[in-house]
């Protein structure tokens, strides 16, 4: 009888930081092999926290204040966030998204206080 775990990586091409663990057992006598565990194993660290709202709350605050920010930039009708330079890609793809997601969520109920609307993608604009 030959037990041993196998460590799978696949995932990793897409930005996973976790490992598939897989454990067989081999028995050459009765010519039959089964797997009797699967788990997974944290091969690197995870992403850190991304606090959305606090992002958020500060972009719109220069907004409001008329501060340049680097991640703004200013046209005749709005700005447009410039969310690459926030969240740029790289990393876990659903992990950015979720990120994103959450930051543009937080940004609507931000500038949709102080007057603004999405018009397109990271597009904003005063209502009418």
């Amino acid at each position: 009888m030959l037990t041993f775990v196998v460590e799978r990586h696949g995932a990793a091409q897409f930005g996973s930081s976790r490992a598939e663990q897989q454990g067989w057992r081999i028995d050459a006598d009765a010519g039959s092999a089964s797997s009797f565990r699967k788990s997974t194993r944290q091969h690197r660290p995870r992403s850190a926290p991304y606090d959305a709202k606090r992002v958020a709350a500060e972009l719109a605050v220069a907004i409001r204040e008329g501060r340049p920010h680097s991640h703004v930039e200013l046209s005749e009708d709005g700005f447009k966030i410039r969310i690459a330079a926030i969240l740029p890609s790289g990393g876990p793809k659903e992990t950015l998204q979720t990120r994103r997601k959450r930051l543009r969520t937080a940004l609507i109920e931000q500038l949709g206080r102080m007057g603004y609307t999405e018009k397109s993608n990271w597009r904003f604009v005063r209502r009418s």
